[in-house]
C-alpha cells in the first residue's frame, strides 16, 4: 500500500517539534515515529482513502521557523 512520512525540523537548536497525524474525524492515527533532538517524524500507511491532517507542535523552545517535508512511497 501507500506509505506517507511527515518529517519536521526547527531552525532553533533548542526548539523541539513534534509531528502527529489525525484522520478526518479528528482521531489520532497510529503511526511509526522517529524522534531526535532536532527532528521528529511520523509515518503511516492509510487503511482508507480520505483526508488526513498533520499537527506540528513546538514542544519546547522559543519561536522558530519550521520545515515540513512529506515523503510518499
Amino acid at each position: 500500500g501507500n506509505q506517507y512520512w511527515f518529517t519536521a525540523g526547527a531552525s532553533a537548536t533548542e526548539a523541539k517539534v513534534t509531528v502527529e497525524i489525525f484522520d478526518e474525524n479528528g482521531h489520532r492515527v497510529q503511526a511509526q515515529n522517529y524522534n531526535s533532538e532536532d527532528r521528529d517524524a511520523a509515518g503511516f500507511s492509510p487503511q482508507n482513502s480520505g483526508q488526513y491532517f498533520i499537527a506540528l507542535t513546538l514542544a519546547h523552545g522559543g519561536p522558530a521557523s519550521v520545515c515540513l517535508i512529506c515523503s510518499y512511497k
